[in-house]
């Protein structure tokens, strides 16, 4: 094994990069298949996959080549919007809506597999709440309404079906005590014969 002293006119150089995670907060005018407009909130926590030696060195090569801070998160802004228009295209406004933490995963699915060959890892995502662009279609206006209009027939039916059920049970109670107390009243009546029959039968011997 062989061992070098360094002079003392030699330098140790030692290159130290941020691995802090960044979020990345975006509202994009998104298309569904329908080509219906609608505003899509984005939050996406970025950053180097740690404990992986690999990783960490795709990522310091990524710096290199864009040794600005704000180019490396343009770079990264642009790939979300791209990767996020192109999914949103091929979804329904209804999959998108009644299908949101689907539409997330699949989000950071796509996302993620773009990111990987630069070594980072998307540590958060979510798809915060959808709503209509400003000069476009009223969708999540009026789908919004209608689940609302949709819940409140169903309590109503709820509730009537509560009330119809109580009214049958009451009944079902009415007639239960009907049929016990008919049950009673001949169970009397047979013992009051009985007797009848056998307090006869003693004044015959009599």
């Amino acid at each position: 094994m062989y061992y070098k002293v360094a002079k003392a006119s030699q330098l140790l150089v030692i290159c130290v990069i941020d691995v802090t995670p960044v979020t990345y907060k975006l509202v994009m005018n998104a298309m569904s298949v329908e080509k219906v407009g609608f505003m899509l909130p984005v939050v996406l926590t970025i950053g180097a996959k740690l404990n992986d030696d690999k990783s960490i060195l795709k990522y310091a090569k990524l710096l290199s080549m864009h040794p600005r801070c704000s180019k490396l998160k343009e770079l990264l802004r642009g790939l979300i919007e791209g990767k996020t228009h192109l999914l949103a295209a091929f979804w329904t406004m209804k999959n998108i809506f009644k299908n949101s933490e689907d539409f997330n995963v699949a989000v950071f699915d796509m996302v993620q597999t773009e990111l990987k060959p630069f070594g980072l890892l998307i540590y958060h995502s979510n798809i915060l709440q959808l709503a209509d662009t400003v000069s476009g279609d009223d969708y999540f206006k009026y789908l919004g309404e209608k689940v609302k209009m949709e819940a409140a027939n169903q309590v109503e039916i709820d509730v009537a079906e509560a009330k119809m059920m109580g009214e049958i049970g009451s009944k079902e109670k009415q007639r239960m005590a009907l049929q016990k107390a008919a049950k009673i009243d001949v169970e009397t009546k047979v013992t009051e014969a009985q007797m009848e029959g056998q307090g006869q039968k003693e004044q015959i011997k009599v």
